[in-house]
Formats: C-alpha cells, sequence, structure tokens
C-alpha cells in the first residue's frame, strides 16, 4: 500500500482546501498500458475502482492500474517555486 510523508500530506490538504472527501487522484496516462506516464488531479471522489489511501486526514485516490507500481511506496511533496508543487516517490 502507498503511504504518504507529512510533507505530502500538508501539501495535499492545501490544494484539497475545505472540499470535504476530495483528495488527490493519481492515474495512468497511458489507458493501454504502453509506458508509464502518472496523472495527478485533485479529485472529489474516488473512481469506483479506485484504492483509497487515507492518511492523517487525507485521501489518495489510486487508479487499479497504478496500485501494484506504487505498493511499497511512499509519496513526498514540497512547494517549489512560486505555487508549483513537486511530487515524488520514494521506494
Amino acid at each position: 500500500m502507498l503511504t504518504l510523508t507529512e510533507g505530502a500530506t500538508e501539501v495535499i490538504h492545501e490544494l484539497v482546501g475545505d472540499r470535504a472527501g476530495a483528495g488527490l487522484r493519481i492515474y495512468s496516462q497511458h489507458p493501454d498500458g504502453e509506458g508509464l506516464q502518472l496523472g495527478l488531479t485533485i479529485s472529489d471522489s474516488p473512481e469506483p475502482t479506485d484504492e483509497v489511501v487515507e492518511q492523517a486526514g487525507c485521501h489518495v485516490f489510486v487508479d487499479e492500474q497504478v496500485v501494484p507500481l506504487l505498493d511499497g511506496r511512499t509519496l513526498d511533496a514540497r512547494p517549489v517555486e512560486g505555487e508549483r508543487v513537486e511530487f515524488s516517490f520514494v521506494g
């Protein structure tokens, strides 16, 4: 299962704001399975087949195609110049 750093939960809380039940959604941008390019978006709710990760009051919705790739990894995030955020996977 995917875990989150404190930095990731702080950034996701900031991005989601006061939208109850909303979270960060991680999905494959190649639905045909060719190559790996992940997409990240803020979503009001998970898709029916998403795995939901809850940590420190934070929600992350992981597309079923991506779950095996992120199993055992940790999501980190940090603010960078301006209002940009950099996400990375560790492990």
